[in-house]
């Protein structure tokens, strides 16, 4: 259920912001990585649990635990702040820029 939430969640944020600049509004862009990670983290432990029935700990379950309280707390302080405070946005960009020029 968190998967979906998540994905709802990511599609209201997305048709809600369509318009809206990456440049004015970089919290955009957290929160749909934020997403987008917790998304695919949330859906691999549904697949390690219920279809390959593993009730073991194991590394990715202390992996997925960081990563989801990590990007949980981006998310905030980028609400909060609305600035790139990590980079993300400009090394995005630098990325897409250069995919462009080749």
């Amino acid at each position: 259920f968190w998967c979906s939430f998540d994905l709802v969640c990511l599609l209201v944020i997305l048709r809600l912001t369509r318009g809206a600049n990456l440049s004015k509004l970089p919290a955009k862009f957290y929160v749909i990585v934020g997403l987008t990670v917790n998304m695919l983290l949330f859906f691999s432990m549904h697949i390690d649990i219920n279809v390959f029935m593993n009730y073991e700990p194991w590394w990715f379950w202390t992996f997925y635990s960081f990563t989801v309280i990590i990007m949980d707390v981006m998310m905030i302080i980028a609400l909060l702040t609305n600035k790139d405070f990590l980079g993300l946005l400009k090394g995005y960009r630098a990325m897409f820029e250069t995919k462009q020029r080749v």
